[in-house]
């Protein structure tokens, strides 16, 4: 897999189903590191900014998340957001299912009707 990322000099997007919230360090570890060291996470907001005070602090330091609300996509369109992130890193992991379930972020991006 890793021989196949060496070229990858633009912006991209990882898509894999989501089993564990061991998912994400997995997949972090698999890539190179030049490309690890530029990926931004997209985390549950209620699940890993909302409650324990260091779940965020840790989740914002060893997987470099930003929080993402599950629940409504008034908070903020799904392609702006993409649009925000893939100006400042350069990957972003993306599960297609957010909560291991069939309705997630990848569904949420099916609906958006603007595709620039």
């Amino acid at each position: 897999m890793k021989e196949n990322l060496v070229n990858i000099k633009k912006p991209a997007i990882f898509v894999a189903n989501h089993n564990s919230h061991l998912d994400t360090p997995i997949i972090l570890k698999a890539l190179p590191f030049y490309l690890r060291k530029k990926i931004a996470v997209a985390a549950a907001a209620d699940y890993f900014f909302e409650g324990k005070f260091w779940l965020p602090i840790f989740v914002r330091i060893f997987l470099n998340a930003y929080p993402f609300s599950r629940t409504s996509a008034k908070d903020m369109a799904f392609k702006d957001l993409l649009r925000g992130i893939l100006l400042v890193v350069i990957a972003i992991p993306l599960f297609a299912f957010h909560w291991r379930k069939a309705q997630g972020m990848w569904r949420m991006s099916l609906e958006t009707k603007d595709t620039d």
